[in-house]
Order: C-alpha cells, then sequence, then structure tokens
C-alpha cells in the first residue's frame, strides 16, 4: 500500500464518519431520509475498509487468500448499491422504482457469490491461487449496474429540482458528470484510485443541496413554503397574480376525520393543486390549509383558469362523505405591493368565487 493511497483511505474514512455524525444529528430530514443516508455511509465506510484490506492482503501469502476474497466480494456486492440507496433518500415514497432496481442488486450479489464459491474466472470478481486478484470475465456487468445505480440517483435528482428549483438544474448535472468521471477514470485506470473520495465530496455536495432546498420546502406536501414565498418577495422584479385556494371548513374536516384521512386529503389536494399550476408558476403552501401560486404571465385569463382547476377538483374522487372544496381567490401584486396586502385583496376574491362557483358544476 502506497503512502498516497494511506492518505487518501484515512480522508475517506474519517469524511464518512464525520458526514454520518452530521446526519444523525440533523434534525431537517425525516427519519426515512436520515435512515437512507445513514445506510449510504455505512456502504461507503464498508467499502472505504474493504479497499484497503484488498490492497493490503493482494498477493500477500496464500493463507489470506479468503479474506482477500471476501474483502473483493462485500466492496464489489455493495458498490452499486451507494447511488440506489441515496436516490432513494432524496426523494422519499420512490419505493416502486427502488424496489425494481433492488431485487436486480440481489441477483448480481447472488451470482457473484455462486461464481466466487465455484471458484471459476467467470463473474465480477477472481482471486487466482497465488492470492493476486483479477477482473472476472464479466466484469461487465459491475459497471452496468452501477451505471445504472448513477442514472438513478441522477434521474430522482433532476425530478424533484425540475419540481421544486429549476433554475439550479446545471448545479446537478456538474456533479452528475464528475461523478461519472472519476469512476470512468478508475475503470480504465485502477491505480488511480480517486473514485470513491469523489463520489463521497458528490454526495456531501448533495447533502447540502437539499439541505438548502428542504429549508425552503413543505415537508409535508413537497410544495414550497412560507418563508420562500417571503424571500422571493423580497427579490421580485416584474408584476405577477397570486392565485390562493384555501380548503374551505377544514375545522370541520378536523373534527370528523383522523389525522391521517386529514392528511391524504392535503396531500391529495396539493397534488392537484401543483400538477394544474405549475406550468404557470412556483406553488406554494402558505398555510395550513392554504395554497398559492405566482403566475408571472400577467394576460392570461386568471377567473377562467381558476374555474378549470375547480370543476377538475370537484371530478376527483375523494371517497369520502364530505366533498372537500376550496374557495379561490388572485390579486396583481406588483414588485411594491405589500405580500400581506394582497393576500387580504385575494381573500376578498375569495368571498366573490364562493358565491359563483356552484355554478361553474352546471
Amino acid at each position: 500500500m502506497t503512502p498516497y493511497f494511506a492518505v487518501l483511505s484515512f480522508i475517506n474514512i474519517i469524511t464518512v464518519v464525520m458526514f454520518m455524525i452530521d446526519i444523525i444529528g440533523n434534525t431537517i430530514c425525516n427519519r426515512y431520509q436520515r435512515t437512507n443516508l445513514i445506510l449510504t455511509c455505512v456502504m461507503l465506510l464498508s467499502i472505504c475498509i474493504c479497499e484497503i484490506f484488498t490492497t493490503i492482503l493482494d498477493g500477500a501469502p496464500v493463507k489470506y487468500r479468503f479474506w482477500h476474497i471476501a474483502a473483493n466480494f462485500i466492496g464489489f456486492a455493495l458498490a452499486p448499491g451507494i447511488n440506489f440507496t441515496l436516490g432513494r433518500s432524496v426523494f422519499p415514497k420512490n419505493d416502486k422504482r427502488f424496489n425494481f432496481f433492488f431485487i436486480i442488486w440481489m441477483v448480481y450479489i447472488l451470482f457473484m457469490l455462486i461464481c466466487v464459491c465455484l471458484g471459476t474466472d467467470h463473474g465480477i470478481i477472481c482471486v487466482d491461487e497465488k492470492n493476486n486478484y483479477y477482473r472476472g470475465k464479466e466484469f461487465f456487468l459491475f459497471i452496468i449496474l452501477y451505471s445504472c445505480g448513477i442514472l438513478f440517483f441522477f434521474a430522482e435528482n433532476l425530478y424533484i429540482s425540475i419540481r421544486f428549483w429549476k433554475k439550479t438544474n446545471i448545479v446537478l448535472i456538474i456533479n452528475f458528470f464528475f461523478v461519472l468521471f472519476a469512476t470512468s477514470v478508475q475503470v480504465i485506470f485502477p491505480t488511480v484510485q480517486v473514485s470513491w473520495t469523489c463520489i463521497i465530496l458528490s454526495i456531501i455536495h448533495y447533502y447540502l443541496y437539499y439541505e438548502t432546498l428542504y429549508q425552503q420546502m413543505d415537508i409535508q406536501t413537497y410544495l414550497l413554503n412560507y418563508t420562500s414565498l417571503k424571500k422571493w418577495k423580497k427579490a421580485q422584479k416584474n408584476p405577477v397574480v397570486i392565485v390562493i385556494a384555501e380548503l374551505d371548513n377544514y375545522a370541520k374536516l378536523k373534527m370528523n376525520y383522523t389525522r391521517e384521512q386529514i392528511t391524504k386529503i392535503l396531500v391529495t389536494i396539493s397534488k392537484l393543486f401543483n400538477s394544474f399550476y405549475k406550468s404557470y408558476g412556483r406553488c406554494y403552501r402558505i398555510g395550513s390549509e392554504e395554497f398559492a401560486v405566482i403566475i408571472n404571465n400577467t394576460e392570461i385569463d386568471i377567473e377562467k383558469l381558476n374555474k378549470a382547476f375547480f370543476i377538475q377538483l370537484v371530478k376527483y374522487n375523494f371517497e369520502m362523505a364530505d366533498m372537500p372544496l376550496v374557495s379561490i381567490g388572485y390579486a396583481q401584486m406588483d414588485p411594491e405591493t405589500n405580500l400581506e396586502n394582497a393576500l387580504s385583496l385575494a381573500d376578498t376574491k375569495k368571498r366573490v368565487f364562493i358565491k359563483e362557483r356552484l355554478s361553474y358544476l352546471y
């Protein structure tokens, strides 16, 4: 083991340990995300330690051959899963996509195990009788699965960034190519052992990116929160229209339904609201039962737009006795307009909307 590799491995291990401690103490991430991030760190730490063992044991006396094989097996078995678990932590509730890749990952590990037990030169990794490591004939399967993991993680990042933070997509794309470049270098030149250092740096960057993002989001609905709206207002440069949608009889619903049912109603309405209005501007949750969208195109017929959303909402089957309705208001908002005044004006429009909305259904 060269001094260069020893120092690099020490830096990797210490960095991952500090990162894990930071995640454990994090109060912004929910338990689901924290668990997956910690799992990613444990896997990274295991791989870094196994890489040290494989470097030390490569070419060592034959009595260490079993441990050499075991260290290589663990490292190459865990490596593709890094991006899958990390992608799962980035955007919770993507279990269907993750489960598909998880099954493929388990098949890959089983294939590795069978090949190692058979002791042939087929498979992902091989260690000869003299205890020297070399790549198996099916090493390309590792590259394919690892690439799938990177693409899975990139797709999750791209999805959430497009949905919530459009202007910073370029950062994620640069980071993706950074990891892809580092991985490609190590595959082509195995002695240049920088891939895990680059991946650790990349993961820390993603973590900081999403820490900033989640501070601006409502965790329950994944819409931007009221604080984000106020920050946007300070930087407003052009006239816009703000549309407010408020769930009616919220207090009554809380009395008649369980917390889980209320949460389901709010999340469903937020999805419908975001799905309908997101092409017009950024959507926010500005209260427990209140949503907003900033529409940049002031030439749009706002009343016609709101009417279309209300009809779409009514057509949705909520599977409950009390059909949840919303009242919708809007207001023109110039850069010099006070946000609270604009919201008050929108509230006035809501009362007009309530009087007229039943006529929209006929």
